[in-house]
């Protein structure tokens, strides 16, 4: 086997692990689409008691809304952000990775040693 086709075999294998990771993150991100859908009820819930409640109970009430608020939005962030990097890069590498098959293979010039 060359050298070439090894690169060939490791890029490949990388894009294929990379792609089998995307399909992996699938499940987070239906747990966390379904964590933010009750995320989200509660919210309603607890704004609507929020709003008819006033001084220490009522203020306490606000805070965990803002909390909640804060914290089902970016629930969701992390699965998406991983399904989508490693599925774009899986898929380039799979289609080719010219760019990085190149950057593997480069010979460096006998001038560059020296």
């Amino acid at each position: 086997m060359s050298k070439e086709e090894a690169t060939w075999l490791i890029i490949k294998g990388l894009g294929l692990y990379l792609l089998l990771n995307a399909f992996m993150a699938l499940p987070d991100l239906i747990t966390a689409i379904s964590t933010a859908y009750a995320y989200s009820n509660i919210l309603s819930s607890v704004s609507s008691l929020a709003s008819s409640e006033s001084g220490k109970y009522g203020e306490m009430l606000r805070q965990l809304n803002d909390a909640y608020t804060g914290a089902y939005k970016n629930i969701l962030l992390g699965p998406v952000i991983r399904i989508v990097l490693y599925s774009a890069v899986g898929i380039y590498l799979l289609k080719g990775g010219g760019f990085l098959f190149r950057l593997l293979n480069r010979q460096p010039n006998k001038s560059d040693i020296s």
